[in-house]
């Protein structure tokens, strides 16, 4: 998906839709992170995007961190509906803001909203409201001043013991540049949190718990990334 470029400006909305199929496969990411630019106090940018799975089929959602500049609003809404049947690799990310020109938390509010259906009942319901001086916000500079975050969940196909993949997982991540935490919510549906030191800790945990879940689900791991020629055959 191709990010509004430069980014998102005060008053504008994004729309997603996205429906999948029986039995198709869909990988979905973008091109560049998702900037929020400087507004006016009472102004906001806001995506709402709704994914429906149906069963047999695979989403996988991977973009890029959400980047709010200084004094930015954004809000998201997402509501992913997930078929008896349907897998589903849903992945977000946040960075603090533009750490290298010293704008860490310095937005002035995200709201983030997160509803994920499965089998026709309500799995997964986030409420995330981050701001300057918010406790929310405190909570995750308590290790990490510059702290990135990211969420991923993953439903699989049929129910799977993932208590080993899990306590591998724990224990080949555990270190000083990142707390992680796993939430097993059903058979076969797992919650994955994680706030990182920095850029690089947060992308090598991401992409690693990724391959072990998609391992874990019998499927090969897609190539988030645009590739040419040979390379894409």
């Amino acid at each position: 998906m191709v990010s509004p470029s430069p980014g998102l400006l005060a008053g504008d909305t994004v729309n997603i839709d996205v429906k999948v199929r029986n039995s198709a496969r869909l990988a979905l990411t973008a091109p560049s992170a998702s900037r929020i630019h400087t507004m006016r106090a009472g102004e906001s940018a806001m995506v709402s995007q709704v994914y429906c799975v149906e069963s047999g089929a695979l989403l996988d959602v991977f973009p890029e961190y959400v980047i709010p500049q200084a004094d930015a609003t954004y809000v998201q809404k997402s509501r992913i509906e997930v078929a008896d049947g349907g897998m589903l690799m849903w992945t977000e990310s946040f960075a603090p803001g533009r750490a290298a020109r010293g704008e860490v938390f310095a937005f002035r509010e995200m709201r983030i909203s997160t509803d994920i259906t499965w089998k026709g009942r309500l799995l997964v319901r986030e409420r995330s409201h981050l701001g300057a001086n918010h406790p929310s916000v405190d909570a995750l500079r308590y290790r990490f001043p510059e702290a990135y975050y990211a969420s991923i969940a993953c439903i699989f196909p049929k129910p799977l013991d993932a208590r080993p993949t899990i306590r591998f997982l724990t224990a080949a991540l555990s270190s000083k540049t990142a707390l992680i935490g796993f939430s097993e919510l059903a058979d076969g549906v797992i919650l994955v949190r994680v706030v990182a030191l920095d850029s690089p800790s947060l992308r090598s945990i991401v992409t690693f718990v990724r391959q072990q879940l998609f391992t874990l689900m019998g499927i090969p791991v897609p190539n988030p990334r645009r590739v040419t020629g040979d390379i894409a055959a």
